[in-house]
């Protein structure tokens, strides 16, 4: 009954983090300087360009699918894709954050708190549920 209902709330969460998702993709293709104002405002000039802007709203937009699908069936290999998605998010804007100061506090704050969350929590479910669930099967 546990990882019922810990399976249910995740499944929500991680609809929210796609639906949310979807607004990134909006911004991404829809204004080059709204995505850089936005998501990278400490950017030089030429930093970011719409060609970039689209890059990043296709990848937002995968990253949309593996949320959706993962919210919908938690096979162990889509769910080991989407917990890896958040991690690379995590490193992204850690990076563009901590080294190369394209992102202010405000900025990184939104994808920050959503990557560590979601990579922490599901994390913490894979360890309880599928490895779990493997050693009992061995």
């Amino acid at each position: 009954a546990g990882r019922t209902a810990e399976e249910k709330w995740l499944k929500r969460w991680l609809m929210l983090v796609a639906v949310l998702r979807l607004i990134s993709v909006y911004k991404g293709y829809s204004d080059a300087e709204v995505f850089k104002h936005n998501l990278f405002p400490r950017a030089r000039v030429g930093q970011v360009s719409e060609l970039q802007g689209r890059t990043f709203a296709v990848w937002v937009s995968v990253t949309f699918m593996l949320c959706m699908l993962c919210a919908s069936s938690m096979e162990k290999s889509i769910f080991i894709a989407t917990f890896f998605s958040f991690v690379i998010a995590l490193v992204f804007f850690s990076l563009e954050y901590f080294v190369y100061h394209t992102m202010t506090f405000n900025a990184i704050l939104s994808p920050l708190v959503v990557a560590s969350f979601s990579s922490i929590w599901m994390a913490s479910f894979y360890m309880r549920y599928f490895m779990s669930s493997k050693a009992k099967t061995a």
